[in-house]
């Protein structure tokens, strides 16, 4: 009995250590990720973002949401408009957390000339701008745009 109690300790023992260790991990590959987009080195790091955050990984919600936002923006700072149109239409809410994301997307989808969604968009910014003169730049675009 003794011995089985004291496999049954280490065993769990083992298993919060792996778990512990993997979410070590898990923080130094994100902040690894976050460094090279704040150096400007977006493609770099969606190599990293992609390796790691694919759809098999066993995340929680907040995980989740932490690497889609560091996907997004990559995209954004890489200059991959498609794929960045692609997470627009997955999950839009999100880009209304990021504004120099949304600015990125603004372009991206009056290139397209997809306005109803700019206009979807633009209106979730309304009144929250940090960037002022950047979105001016855009609306002065929708409107040449729209003609």
């Amino acid at each position: 009995m003794l011995v089985f109690g004291l496999v049954a300790v280490l065993g769990v023992g083992g298993f919060v250590w792996r778990f512990r260790a993997v979410r070590a991990q898990e923080r130094r590959t994100y902040q690894g990720a976050a460094e090279l987009i704040a150096k400007g080195q977006g493609d770099a790091a969606l190599q990293i973002i992609q390796q790691h955050s694919g759809p098999d990984r066993r995340m929680n919600d907040a995980s989740r949401k932490a690497w889609l936002g560091l996907e997004i923006a990559a995209f954004a700072q890489a200059g991959r408009i498609s794929e960045l149109l692609m997470q627009y239409e997955r999950s839009a809410a999100f880009f209304q957390e990021q504004e120099a994301t949304a600015l990125v997307l603004g372009r991206a989808l009056l290139q397209a000339g997809n306005l109803t969604a700019f206009e979807t968009m633009r209106t979730g910014w309304k009144g929250r701008e940090t960037a002022p003169p950047a979105w001016l730049d855009l609306d002065v675009d929708e409107r040449v745009t729209r003609g």
